[in-house]
């Protein structure tokens, strides 16, 4: 295309979220792809709850895909802790592959998270045929690692992704091109005040 048709082109961005989501991940186009990586333990998964939460809220039909974990009492455990309750937020139940394309194009839903790449072995051909069949649609994809960048078995999605989650001791380090820069935030205090449950949570 012309300079001229890319400059008047419309892109379609998400409604307006939460100031708080707004300051961690700018403004994304309704087709974005997050890669959230971390190791084992360090709130990657509650991080994409509370996340896809929102966009339930905002946008449209959000599934979630709970391979590493299934469907347990840990999931709804930190649903209720989180507040998480919006209506167009899905849950499946270690979906493999060929079922979740198929889920996808039948209930339309608008964002996909998987958690986790590793667990659900999706392989690279596997998250091409994704990303291609649903171009409109946003991805986020959850995988291991102890260093940012490493997403085992998945160092394509974290290079392709438009925002990228490093979580580690309670922080979360996020780039975002719809930002246009790298911000770190505090998502949970490691330091023990009192011993009680709720100290350690995402907040």
């Amino acid at each position: 295309i012309s300079i001229k048709t890319l400059k008047e082109k419309r892109f379609h961005h998400i409604p307006t979220l939460d100031a708080r989501w707004t300051e961690m991940l700018g403004t994304p186009e309704r087709n974005f792809k997050m890669a959230i990586v971390g190791p084992s333990t360090s709130g990657k998964s509650s991080f994409a709850l509370e996340l896809a939460d929102q966009l339930a809220k905002k946008i449209g039909k959000v599934l979630l895909n709970s391979y590493e974990e299934g469907l347990n009492a840990t999931i709804q455990i930190r649903a209720k802790e989180r507040g998480v309750d919006a209506p167009k937020l899905y849950i499946a139940d270690r979906m493999e592959f060929d079922e979740l394309m198929i889920k996808i194009k039948k209930n339309h839903y608008r964002i996909i998270i998987i958690d986790s790449v590793k667990f659900m072995q999706l392989s690279k051909s596997q998250y091409k045929t994704l990303i291609q069949t649903f171009k409109t649609k946003a991805f986020i994809f959850i995988g291991h690692g102890n260093t940012e960048g490493q997403m085992e078995d998945a160092k394509d999605i974290w290079k392709d992704a438009d925002i990228k989650v490093f979580i580690a001791y309670g922080k979360a380090k996020i780039t975002s091109r719809y930002s246009g820069e790298t911000k770190e935030f505090t998502l949970f205090t490691t330091k023990k005040i009192n011993p009680k449950p709720s100290q350690g949570q995402l907040l």
